[in-house]
C-alpha cells in the first residue's frame, strides 16, 4: 500500500469551518488521494460517522509498516466492524496480516465468507492461499484441500455470481494451477464473468474465440471483443485488450503478420500505461527500421 500525497489541497483548515462539515471535507479529499490533508479533517471532527471512521481507519492503514498507525488502523476498523460492516473485513485483516497477526486475519474473512456469504472475503482468501503458499513456499494445496485451496474459495464466490471469482475459477482452469488444464470449464467461467461486465474476462473470450480453443474459431467476433474491451472498458482492461492486439499482428496468430499493425498496438497499450511491451515496441521499431538508432 502506497501513501499518496499531494503538494496542494483545495480546501485548508481554518478556526471558522464548523465542526460538522470536517467529516464531510476529509471524506471528499479522501477520494481525490489527499490522504494527509483528509486525515486532518477527519481527526479534528468532533465526532465521526461510521462512514467517517472507515475513511480515517483505513488511511491510517495506508504508507507501509508503521506499527503504531497499524495499531490505531486495526482499532477504528475493528470497531467498525463489530458494529456489523462486514464490508471492511478485507481491509481489516490486511492490517492483521501487516501487523504479523497472519491467522487473525484468515479467520476474520473465513468467519465473514461462511457466516455472511462476503464474496470479496472469499476471494480474499483465493488470492491468499495463491500468493503466500505458491510465492513464499514454491506450493500450492491441492484444488480438493477444502478451505485451503485457492480454486475452493474462487468457487465459491463464483457460484455466488461474484465476477471476480468466475474469472479467476477461469485461469485456474486454463492454467493448470494445480489441476489438470481444462479449457472448456475455463471457457465457460470466462463466459459467466463476461456476461457480467468483466473485461478481463471479455478478453479472454475473445482470444479463445480466435484461437478455436474450447469454442469454435471464429476470428471476426474474437477480435471485436478485444475491440470493445480497448475502447470503453477500463484502463488495465484496455492496455491488456491493445497489447492483446499486438500480440496477434506480431506472432501472426491466425492472421497475416504485420508489424505496423501490431506497432500500433503495441503503443496504444503503453500510452495506456503498459510497460510489458517496451521489449516489443523496440524489437519491431528495428525490424520495421533497422537503420535507426535505438
Amino acid at each position: 500500500m502506497v501513501l499518496i500525497v499531494t503538494c496542494q489541497s483545495q480546501k485548508k483548515k481554518d478556526s471558522t469551518t464548523p465542526e460538522s462539515n470536517h467529516e464531510k471535507i476529509g471524506i471528499e479529499l479522501f477520494h481525490k488521494g489527499q490522504y494527509e490533508e483528509a486525515e486532518k479533517w477527519l481527526s479534528s471532527a468532533n465526532e465521526l460517522s461510521t462512514n467517517g471512521k472507515v475513511h480515517l481507519g483505513l488511511i491510517y492503514s495506508y504508507g507501509g509498516y508503521d506499527t503504531t498507525r497499524l495499531k490505531k488502523s486495526r482499532e477504528i476498523l475493528t470497531e467498525v466492524y463489530n458494529q456489523g460492516v462486514d464490508s471492511i473485513v478485507v481491509d481489516l485483516s490486511t492490517v492483521y496480516t501487516l501487523l504479523g497477526q497472519r491467522e487473525e486475519g484468515l479467520e476474520l474473512l473465513k468467519r465473514s465468507a461462511n457466516i455472511n456469504s462476503n464474496t470479496d472475503a472469499m476471494c480474499k482468501l483465493g488470492s491468499y492461499y495463491d500468493t503466500y503458499f505458491n510465492h513464499f513456499y514454491n506450493y500450492l494445496p491441492p484444488a480438493d484441500a477444502h478451505d485451503t485451496s485457492q480454486l475452493y474459495w474462487y468457487k465459491r464466490a463464483a457460484n455466488l455470481g461474484d465476477p471476480f471469482g468466475m474469472y479467476q475459477v477461469g485461469y485456474i482452469y486454463e492454467c493448470g494451477m494445480n489441476i489438470p488444464v481444462n479449457f472448456d470449464s475455463a471457457y465457460y467461467w470466462y463466459s459467466k464473468a463476461k456476461e457480467l461486465g468483466d473485461g478481463f474476462a471479455m478478453i479472454k473470450v475473445g482470444k479463445f474465440l480466435i484461437e478455436g480453443k474450447a469454442v469454435k474459431q471464429d476470428f471476426s467476433a474474437g477480435w471485436k471483443l478485444l475491440e470493445n474491451v480497448g475502447e470503453s472498458g477500463t484502463t488495465p482492461e484496455q492496455l491488456t485488450a491493445y497489447s492483446d492486439m499486438g500480440e496477434i499482428y506480431f506472432n501472426g496468430i491466425f492472421v497475416k503478420q504485420d508489424l505496423q499493425k501490431a506497432l500500433e498496438y503495441y503503443e496504444t497499450a503503453k500510452k495506456k500505461g503498459s510497460i510489458s511491451v517496451d521489449a516489443q515496441v523496440k524489437e519491431i521499431k528495428l525490424k520495421l527500421n533497422p537503420y535507426r538508432k535505438m
